[in-house]
């Protein structure tokens, strides 16, 4: 993709508010689209080469949601970087996706990985992912002045789709976050920077540690650090924390997003009585 492209679209985006990943994800679908049409500008392209596009998708045998992810990219490229398009982006169609019931750490697995990370940082931000249930992209953008000691509250600024709201600071979370700081002692605004105080700009680089602890523990199950906060909104039910208090907490839009946790939380199932119980 040319650079001009390039640096067009990534200033759209921004102007609209999209979010860092999203960007990032958009950016590289697009450059792998255009890739596929060198020599020819976007405006000479129709709706037959995004159909023909859309199915070598399908025939290298990627998921619906890369499809799906794919197409958005190309459709917000031609409505906000093309002029004069004269190509029907209601034509190229959504796919339907299988929503995949999400892999979930035990809990005596999650202890397993805070305690493999020897690395005093390492260890904190796994302690924060699992304590909060926070995204990754989310962690590091934690501010030292998000926290709240005295309401035991974490601000989280950049929740997904622009959403603000408020996760809980436990009091063993203040006391890690404490040991933290005090063994680290930076000086930047960021809770966990990266090596040059500035903010870690690649949210890989959680989840590289994540599964680096995962192996080392000899725990085999795919995923990347997301899994901490399967295991914070799967633990919670557990713990009986109500749906609606989970929804927020999580930054969920949808209550129907946080009801997969219902379906992968054993100890909820098991306390199900069945109505067979009180017929014989």
């Amino acid at each position: 993709m040319q650079e001009t492209y390039k640096n067009r679209i990534v200033d759209e985006m921004q102007l609209r508010g999209l979010s860092p990943d999203t960007i990032e994800c958009y950016s590289s679908c697009l450059k792998l689209f255009m890739n596929q049409f060198k020599g020819r500008r976007p405006s000479q392209l129709n709706l037959q080469d995004i159909k023909n596009y859309h199915r070598k998708l399908r025939l290298r045998g990627q998921s619906n949601r890369y499809i799906n992810m794919q197409m958005s990219s190309i459709r917000f490229f031609f409505r906000n970087n093309v002029k004069n398009y004269k190509i029907d982006l209601n034509q190229i169609p959504y796919l339907p996706e299988t929503r995949k019931l999400p892999f979930v750490l035990g809990r005596e697995e999650v202890k397993q990985i805070i305690n493999s990370c020897t690395n005093v940082k390492h260890r904190a931000m796994m302690i924060f992912l699992y304590a909060t249930g926070v995204r990754i992209n989310e962690l590091i953008n934690v501010k030292i002045s998000d926290i709240d000691g005295r309401e035991g509250t974490i601000f989280i600024s950049t929740g997904k789709g622009a959403k603000q709201r408020h996760v809980t600071l436990s009091p063993k979370l203040r006391e890690e976050l404490r040991s933290y700081y005090q063994q680290v002692k930076h000086n930047s605004v960021w809770l966990f920077p990266g090596n040059d105080g500035n903010r870690i700009s690649r949210a890989d680089y959680v989840s590289v540690i994540f599964r680096a602890a995962k192996n080392k523990c000899g725990i085999k199950c795919p995923g990347s650090g997301h899994l901490m906060r399967h295991g914070f909104a799967s633990h919670s039910l557990e713990n009986g924390v109500d749906l609606r208090t989970l929804q927020m907490l999580l930054g969920h839009e949808s209550i129907e997003t946080t009801c997969i946790y219902l379906h992968v939380s054993k100890k909820h199932i098991s306390q199900v009585k069945s109505p067979l119980d009180g017929l014989l």
